[in-house]
């Protein structure tokens, strides 16, 4: 393992994709992203920070360790410091005293960005997630999908649509808002005020590529042939047992 000494000051350029860094002034290397961990190291000193570069594929190991005020540009804390750090290596670059913005940050597979913290001022326009999201360790991870359909052209009738892609045994939850009205006027399925809107629907036992039953009353002239949006919210494994 290499193990440059800083004894002045470090300074990190962020080229995009890689991380440009030089040494008491002088160039050390570039870098590729994501491949750095970083952590305060109290052992060494209430300002210390190591730093450790890996290169998997050439079992290339390089180790940084600096005090927080020998980062430039000049931060206040260490704190302060650790949160620069996350910008230059796994969100984006933030300057002294700034917050990240994002046009978008798309996350795909096995990412190397172990944790995206939004919090304060930061901007994100578009954040896009590829697989699957768990909102706490107690849920289950889901993702959505979204499909759109037609009510049935007669009353006292229904007509049948294919959820492609679909495994009803991972199936969480399902919308189902039908449009009385062009330009997003929903009705709810359980709206029985007035019976010429009364629509409803349900699902078969089907495992792969579902088919949702939507159905309307003898009354529900309103509905007839009105457009339908589905959200579909899924896990990636089992949760409801065939």
């Amino acid at each position: 393992m290499a193990f440059p000494i800083v004894k002045t000051s470090i300074a990190f350029t962020d080229n995009g994709n890689s991380v440009r860094i030089v040494v008491d002034g002088a160039h050390y290397g570039t870098f590729a992203k994501n491949k750095f961990s970083f952590f305060p190291n109290i052992n060494a000193g209430t300002k210390s920070i190591d730093m450790v570069y890996v290169e998997q594929e050439t079992s290339q190991e390089i180790m940084f360790r600096f005090d927080y005020d020998q980062i430039t540009p000049s931060l206040v804390s260490l704190a302060a410091a650790m949160t620069y750090l996350e910008g230059i290596f796994f969100l984006a670059p933030v300057s002294n005293g700034g917050s990240p913005t994002f046009t978008n940050l798309i996350v795909s597979g096995l990412s190397t960005l172990l944790n995206l913290i939004v919090t304060g001022a930061t901007t994100l326009a578009n954040l896009v997630v590829n697989g699957f999201t768990q909102w706490g360790s107690d849920a289950p991870p889901v993702k959505m999908k979204f499909y759109t359909a037609t009510l049935p052209s007669f009353v006292g009738s229904s007509t049948s649509f294919t959820l492609t892609g679909m495994d009803a045994s991972k199936i969480l939850g399902i919308s189902v808002l039908g449009m009385w009205s062009s330009g997003g006027a929903f009705m709810s399925n359980h709206f029985t005020w007035i019976s010429s809107y009364e629509y409803d629907w349900y699902t078969d036992n089907g495992t792969v590529n579902p088919t949702i039953y939507l159905c309307l009353s003898n009354f529900a002239y309103s509905m007839t042939n009105k457009p339908v949006n589905i959200i579909v919210f899924y896990s990636n494994s089992t949760v409801n047992p065939i």
